[in-house]
């Protein structure tokens, strides 16, 4: 991959709207979850993926507690192998529905499981 990939999409949860930005590298990527329309930066997480796990840490934290952006970075890192640094931007606390819709869109947007073990040029 000569440059970053980037993808977007839009869901609406519960009558709330939040967008989802991921610029891809060849050894991780950003993620952003905002609510609204225009991109925000929010909490930011930073995630890597270690030989059999994932482990995290807040950079920014979030108002709203830490478990939904680390349970992002989380799985967002297990899935594409590599460093994750992952914004979440939210205007009110959100429910279990809500937590769950936002990861489907963010499992959506990354696509077919691959880690960058699979990808990597040889």
């Amino acid at each position: 991959m000569a440059s970053p990939e980037a993808s977007n999409k839009k869901i609406t949860v519960e009558g709330r709207e939040f967008r989802l930005d991921l610029l891809r590298f060849t050894n991780g990527c950003f993620l952003s979850v905002t609510e609204g329309n225009s991109a925000k930066l929010g909490a930011v997480n930073l995630s890597i993926k270690t030989v059999d796990r994932s482990t995290s840490t807040a950079l920014i934290p979030s108002r709203f507690g830490e478990v939904f952006p680390t349970m992002i970075g989380e799985i967002v890192a297990s899935r594409v192998g590599g460093v994750v640094v992952t914004s979440l931007h939210l205007l009110s606390s959100t429910n279990q529905d809500t937590v769950r819709d936002i990861l489907n869109g963010v499992k959506d947007l990354l696509g077919p499981t691959e880690t960058l073990d699979s990808t990597s040029e040889k």
